[in-house]
């Protein structure tokens, strides 16, 4: 192989590589923030759990239900994470940015309501970084830091982010035999 066809095919392999472990480290954040970002319990006061019928105990003979037990306090419904979940104001809060600044603390909008989680956002800012650009996702609620020290949903989710590269590049390594 003539010294130019070699630097040429090392060039051509360096770019392959390259794009692999971009591609690599996409799915990876990717898969870290559906971590952070699976529902754990639900934080619903009583009354806010009976209006949207957690809690509510077994149908009675003349129609109307009761209040179970496990009504009182913060009833624990939900999914298999660590986030805690009220209104969906902190799930919606993350974002995604280029660089490692943060984001600004917002407050739940007055008079409270639901909120849902787009996650366009921080798809699209994980595929637009380059591969030597770190990428910063954080929740920006005001109170995110608190629940975090409670729940560890960033830092559980964080730790698996490993166990996350290693089975993101067995993945990888399967689709390209």
């Amino acid at each position: 192989m003539a010294n130019g066809a070699f630097t040429a095919h090392v060039a051509s392999e360096v770019a392959k590589r390259k794009k692999v472990m971009l591609a690599i480290r996409n799915e990876a954040a990717q898969r870290t923030v559906e971590a952070m970002q699976e529902p754990g319990p639900s934080m619903a006061t009583t009354k806010k759990a009976i209006a949207i019928g957690v809690g509510l105990g077994k149908l009675k003979a003349n129609g109307a239900r009761g209040v179970s037990k496990r009504a009182f306090g913060p009833v624990r419904s939900g999914g298999a994470g660590h986030l805690p979940i009220d209104t969906g104001f902190l799930r919606s809060s993350l974002v995604a940015l280029n660089g490692r600044q943060t984001p600004a603390q917002i407050k739940a909008p007055e008079g409270g309501g639901t909120f849902t989680y787009d996650e366009g956002q921080v798809t699209l800012v994980i595929a637009s970084a380059a591969l030597s650009n770190p990428i910063t996702v954080a929740y920006s609620a005001i109170y995110a830091r608190k629940m975090e020290a409670r729940y560890r949903f960033v830092s559980l989710a964080a730790q698996q982010w490993q166990r996350i590269v290693d089975e993101t590049t067995r993945d990888a390594q399967a689709r390209m035999r």
